[in-house]
This record gives C-alpha cells, sequence and structure tokens, in this order.
C-alpha cells in the first residue's frame, strides 16, 4: 500500500513539476531556423526547447536534425565563446514525439584551454531520446600548441565544379518544380501516388521550412537520370544540391547549428535514389547515428553544396556520406550517416532492369 501511494505521489509530483509545451508556431514563424532552435535553461546545465517541434510530412516522430541542432547548441550555451565544435557524434535512440518537451542535460566530460569536450542527453518524459558527444577547439591556440610554425598538412576532396559536376543554384529548380514534375511523370507509382495525394499540404511543408533548396531535375525522377549514371557502381555515384538558410543569424555561432540541422536533410533519403530506388518509397527508413565534423568558416544565408555518396547497404543497413562545400570551394563539414532501410516488396535490385525501362519510356 505505501509503496503503491509514494509511486502515486511521485508521479503527481513530475506531472505537476512538467512545463506545459508551448503553443504551436505558425508555419511561417518557422523561416526563422534561430528562433525556431531557441532553448531556455531550465537548470544548471539544463535546456528545453521554446518553440513546439514539428515531424516532417509523412514522419513518425520530430526531425532527426532538430534534435542534433538542439543538441549542439546546448553544449555551445555551456561551453567559452571562444570554442567551436570539430565534431560531433549523435545516436538517435527513440523517435521524438510533438507532445512533451525535449530537455537537453549537458555533462562536461574535459575543459582545457584549447581543447573541451560535452555530451548531451536528449531526454523526454525522462526518457532518453538521443545522444551526442562534441568536441571543441579553440579558434586561437594558445600555449605550446599556437607556437609552432612548422607545415600543416592540408587537403580535401576537391569541391565540385560549378557547371560541370553541379548546375549553379540560378540554373538548379525549386523542391516545388522537381517534386511535381516528378510526381507528373511517375503515374504508375502507386507509392508515389500515396506521397502527393494532398500534393499541396507537402509543399506547404517544405515552403515552411528555414532553407532553401536549389535541386537538379534528376533528384528525385528517375526518368531524369543520365543513362551513363546507370553503369556505374552504386558506391561511385554523387547526388548534389544546393541549400542555404532563408533567415541571416544575430549571432556567427548559430551557423553551425544551423549545418547541423540541415546536415540531415534528404540525407538518408537519397540513399534510395543513389541505389536507382524511388526516394521517399521505402517500407522502413530510421537514423542510427549521425556525425559531423566542421571545417571552414561559412555563412548559411549563402548557398552550399552537399554532395551525398551511398558507401555501404548490407542486411538493411545504409551508410551514407556527405561533403558541405562553400560556393567558392572551401570544404564546411563532412557528414556520416548509418540507418536502417528496407526496400518494398516491388522493388527491382538490378539498375540495368531500371535502364531499359526508361529506354522503352524514351
Amino acid at each position: 500500500m505505501f509503496k503503491h501511494v509514494w509511486k502515486r505521489f511521485r508521479q503527481v509530483r513530475l506531472n505537476s513539476m512538467q512545463k506545459p509545451m508551448p503553443k504551436p508556431m505558425p508555419l511561417s514563424t518557422l523561416a526563422n531556423l534561430e528562433q525556431y532552435l531557441e532553448l531556455e535553461k531550465v537548470s544548471e546545465n539544463v535546456y528545453s526547447n521554446v518553440s513546439t517541434l514539428r515531424v516532417p510530412f509523412g514522419g513518425r516522430g520530430i526531425f532527426g536534425g532538430t534534435l542534433v541542432a538542439q543538441s549542439l547548441y546546448a553544449a555551445l550555451l555551456n561551453v567559452d565563446e571562444k570554442f567551436r565544435p570539430i565534431s560531433m557524434h549523435c545516436n538517435f535512440l527513440v523517435a521524438a514525439n510533438t507532445k512533451s518537451r525535449i530537455e537537453y542535460h549537458v555533462e562536461t566530460l574535459r575543459d582545457g584551454k584549447n581543447f573541451c569536450s560535452r555530451q548531451v542527453k536528449a531526454k523526454q518524459n525522462n526518457q532518453l531520446i538521443f545522444l551526442g558527444s562534441i568536441s571543441f577547439r579553440s579558434e586561437r591556440l594558445e600555449g605550446s600548441s599556437g607556437a609552432s610554425d612548422s607545415p600543416k598538412l592540408s587537403h580535401y576532396r576537391r569541391a565540385p565544379i560549378v557547371g560541370k559536376d553541379i548546375p549553379s543554384p540560378e540554373d538548379c529548380h525549386e523542391q516545388t518544380e522537381v517534386f511535381m514534375e516528378w510526381a507528373k511523370n511517375s503515374k504508375d507509382n502507386v507509392q508515389l501516388q500515396k506521397l502527393a495525394k494532398n500534393p499541396q499540404q507537402l509543399l506547404d511543408s517544405y515552403d515552411a521550412e528555414p532553407c532553401k533548396w536549389r535541386l537538379p531535375m534528376d533528384m528525385f525522377d528517375l526518368s531524369q537520370v543520365a543513362p551513363e549514371e546507370f553503369d556505374k557502381f552504386v558506391s561511385d555515384r554523387v547526388l548534389r544540391y544546393w541549400v542555404k538558410s532563408k533567415s541571416h543569424f544575430k549571432s556567427p555561432r548559430f551557423n553551425d547549428v544551423a549545418i547541423a540541422y540541415i546536415s540531415d536533410y534528404f540525407f538518408l533519403s537519397s540513399n534510395m535514389r543513389l541505389n536507382m530506388q524511388e526516394m521517399f518509397t521505402s517500407s522502413f527508413s530510421v537514423s542510427l547515428d549521425h556525425t559531423i565534423h566542421f571545417y571552414d568558416k561559412f555563412n548559411i544565408d549563402e548557398w552550399l553544396s552537399f554532395s551525398i555518396r551511398s558507401k555501404v547497404c548490407q542486411d538493411d543497413r545504409a551508410l551514407v556520406t556527405g561533403e558541405i562545400y562553400s560556393e567558392s570551394g572551401q570544404l564546411v563539414a563532412t557528414v556520416l550517416q548509418e540507418g536502417l532501410q528496407a526496400l518494398p516488396a516491388h522493388a527491382q535490385l538490378e539498375p540495368q532492369q531500371r535502364k531499359s525501362t526508361i529506354k522503352a519510356k524514351l
């Protein structure tokens, strides 16, 4: 009897302590990413979302990029402003819902003059839903680390050449145009027709996002893919597009938070397109882990190119990598994600079969 009463007392106390959810944001307000991802301090080293977080169209939980970005933001609020993130390693544990707030608990793993580390545990209703580990580096190294005049190694995969590897942002297309053209060309795709049953709802959802995209016409539509792409080994294919924020940020530090948000968009779903399967038609797709390495400084309200590759697919596990570059060709970040992704029963595995189908249509 005592145990029952005590359990009931604890539950009532927890319920009374839980803050009510904020009112849902109008879609127009979401366009300001800095406002949408804002956090408030709940207690020492604990932060919570201010806005009601959204589930993307067709999603089963809050957008993973939101958890990545807000976890990084919470860690940034916990370190000196001289530090900038150099890497972030994330694990998605449980899908987050919109019914209650998310609390970000920041733990100090290490504090040094030039480097520090934080671990962020995102919890909803006291359940651990997300784990992030972030390493920071001082922008100006102190002591012997900053005094070295020795040469430094420097190289990375070159940025895509605009006009050759990727059209300019002006020559690419808005996501609305690309999606509608795909829907028009894929009238025999039952899965797509289910997705496009209410196209305005989908288009409104993307238009309300805090980002602008410029996509190639073959981003979704396999009938637009160049024939030589089908002859390439899957891991040699690259899917590229442009992205930037709709708004300018008050704090330059927020650029890294924004890139964390953007890094999860179209990422795992691009694995379908790189394997010459229709995007958004997987029977099951969920992110498991997500890693970002940060490099050159950038402005998120200027165009960035995102190059995505499918490195490994095995046992319904997909490993996808990406590089994000500034329009001038500087490497901004690298991204790696593993997810579970299952094909629908009617999917054809041989790219050559898809190629012959497209030739027949032409």
